[in-house]
């Protein structure tokens, strides 16, 4: 056998033996250090807060080094928002209920609406730790409105309404003003009656919200117009 041949039959048997990326145990290694990480934020976030809360912190908790940190998130505002992915299946799963009732009643916008309080109850702190990022973030409100434009966009599959808010003409930019409204409104209803512990009667509460969400699907749906 020639040496040319050897050679080759000699980097064909190291490359079996090394396969190209990473193998499954660095891989699951990597998965467990980014897990570490994220239940370390969330218990530092919520037993001081967000502002208080450094990178170091969260490193230390772990028991990471930095590089490892700066491997997985780029900063602390990336791994707040991971921690609130964790929770966004559920919260898009709500939205896409709404969708589906189509003409929603009062009672029936009211019943959706004690789920969705539930769900920001569930999850408190991390909502809490949420609320206070995107106020001191500089993208903070970029995000709260892309996540606001993505609603819009689930909701108008079975909401004449907020189909509305998705035209490009006079009636569609009013409607989508509105429906950016609505949508804070929620925002910050939900907010105080789950997380902030507000003081007003429930019931009352809810029914109210439900009458301003059932109020813009009467005002701008364009088949009552």
């Amino acid at each position: 056998m020639s040496t040319a041949a050897g050679r080759s039959i000699s980097s064909g048997r190291r490359s079996r033996a090394r396969p190209a990326g990473p193998t499954r145990l660095q891989r699951e290694q990597k998965q467990a250090t980014r897990e570490r990480l994220l239940k370390a934020a969330e218990k530092v976030f919520s037993t001081t807060s967000y502002a208080a809360t450094s990178v170091e912190e969260i490193i230390a908790g772990a028991g990471v080094g930095r590089t490892s940190f700066y491997r997985h998130f780029d900063s602390k505002w990336s791994i707040a928002s991971a921690l609130c992915e964790q929770v966004m299946p559920d919260v898009w799963a709500h939205w896409e209920e709404l969708s589906r009732l189509g003409d929603p009643g009062e009672d029936a916008i009211a019943d959706w609406l004690r789920h969705r309080v539930a769900l920001y109850g569930r999850h408190r702190a991390l909502f809490a730790v949420m609320k206070e990022a995107v106020a001191i973030e500089a993208n903070g409100f970029d995000a709260i409105e892309q996540m606001h434009v993505g609603v819009i966009e689930v909701l108008s599959k079975g909401l004449p309404a907020f189909a509305l808010a998705l035209r490009q003409s006079p009636a569609g930019r009013e409607a989508r003003v509105m429906a950016s409204l609505l949508l804070m409104q929620l925002d910050e209803f939900n907010y105080r009656l789950a997380v902030h512990g507000w003081d007003v009667d429930f019931d009352v509460a809810v029914r109210m919200m439900a009458k301003q969400i059932r109020r813009f699907i009467e005002h701008t749906d364009p088949d009552r117009r």
